[in-house]
């Protein structure tokens, strides 16, 4: 916005006192509107500062992660890894991911076995814990391996997308793994889980 001070006034030789005061009160509402406009862009600095210091703190926070090798598992139905992430959902976020890579096998030849992500809200089973018997729902691709030998195992990874959470829940975010015959394998695996923080409202 341009000044509306008139550097005309006050005019040589025919000063007068109302054309100095008008011009002082034209110089003090600009300086006041240029005072009230740094406050309110310090106010939204300040809000800016918060939330990005608030999105750190929620982005430190949301990525975990768990690593080990279960038992073996002879069950022909899924049961849980019992290497389970347990996410706290933050405000902004109703979005989480969740990854497990590792290597999956058989004890026995020609066997095969399967892996499968599963999540769940609330607190999270045991190890071994049938999936039918929880409230976790298996996700994401379901991987095959099939022995060609006595303890063969492969290498895998997998990911999955989760929608809809709610903030302030916790959820479980882990494996399943089940075999045809023989046992099932698991061996250094890491499941990794975070939230997706969404823009801030």
């Amino acid at each position: 916005m341009a000044s509306q001070i008139d550097s005309s006034y006050p005019r040589e030789g025919n000063a007068y006192t109302q054309n100095v005061r008008n011009q002082f009160e034209t110089a003090r509402v600009e300086i006041s509107d240029l005072q009230d406009a740094v406050a309110s862009l310090q106010t939204q600095m300040s809000s800016l500062i918060a939330d990005n210091q608030r999105l750190k703190g929620q982005q430190q926070a949301a990525a975990q992660q768990v690593s080990g090798s279960p038992p073996n598992t002879a069950s022909q139905q899924y049961v849980t890894a019992g290497l389970n992430v347990v996410l706290t959902v933050p405000t902004n976020a109703t979005r989480g991911y969740v990854t497990a890579e590792g290597s999956l096998g058989n004890t026995t030849n020609a066997q095969n076995s399967y892996f499968q992500l599963v999540w769940g809200d609330g607190p999270p089973p045991a190890q071994g814990t049938l999936v039918t018997d929880t409230d976790g729902t298996l996700v994401g691709t379901e991987i095959t391996i099939a022995a060609t030998k006595a303890g063969d195992s492969r290498p895998f990874s997998v990911s999955a997308l989760l929608t809809n959470l709610v903030a302030g829940h916790n959820y479980w975010l882990g494996g399943a793994y089940r075999c045809d015959g023989g046992a099932a394998t698991l061996s250094a695996i890491t499941v990794t889980a975070f939230n997706l923080i969404d823009p801030l409202i």
